[in-house]
């Protein structure tokens, strides 16, 4: 099983995402260096957030149920629009500042 194992990681080892009990956190924090990162989640009910959550790259998560009202006007998908069409204009409109809230 050791010779298969080691003929396939030349083939796999690129797509490889972690390995034995490298976490996710672990595994984008390894990929992200000193860089960090920010999260919107739209209808999944804050899954990446509770997923990452403890990671010290994660400056901010925010969680939308689809079809509630997003900045800007737009609306989550899932309110009626045109798959896409909110989601892509609440994209553009620049992060909220957090003071205060």
């Amino acid at each position: 099983m050791a010779a298969t194992l080691e003929g396939l990681e030349s083939v796999v080892s690129r797509f490889r995402f972690a390995q034995g009990d490298e976490t996710w956190i672990d595994a984008l924090g390894s990929r992200l260096g000193t860089r960090t990162i920010a999260t919107v989640e739209i209808g999944t009910a804050g899954q990446l957030g509770a997923l990452l959550g403890a990671a010290e790259w994660l400056v901010f998560s925010e969680a939308h149920a689809a079809g509630s009202p997003l900045p800007g006007g737009a609306s989550a998908p899932g309110g009626g629009a045109r798959p896409g069409e909110d989601a892509c204009r609440y994209r553009a409109v620049p992060p909220r500042s957090r003071a205060g809230r």
